[in-house]
């Protein structure tokens, strides 16, 4: 998904392995959707020193397709309750 990859082109990915599974999949979104995946890669960079490896992948639902970003560190049990509050 070429959203993806231009996201990324702006980071210091330094050794983090970025690994995009949505190949051949279109998105009609607004423009602000490279934004999002910039800020999610961003994020993951600056908050887990330990992160190696950032995947983006997709899976079809009743609703539809779901995009998904994970990463391979795990969030601390004490900050999951409180992770999306502002």
């Amino acid at each position: 998904m070429a959203t993806i990859s231009r996201a990324v082109k702006g980071l210091d990915l330094g050794n983090v392995r970025v690994e995009k599974e949505v190949e051949g999949l279109e998105v009609y979104a607004d423009m602000l959707l490279e934004k999002v995946f910039f800020n999610i890669i961003d994020n993951a960079l600056r908050q887990c020193q330990k992160v190696t490896q950032i995947r983006f992948f997709s899976k079809e639902t009743g609703e539809g397709i779901t995009i998904f970003c994970e990463d391979d560190v795990s969030v601390s049990p004490q900050y999951e309750r409180g992770i999306f509050k502002r």
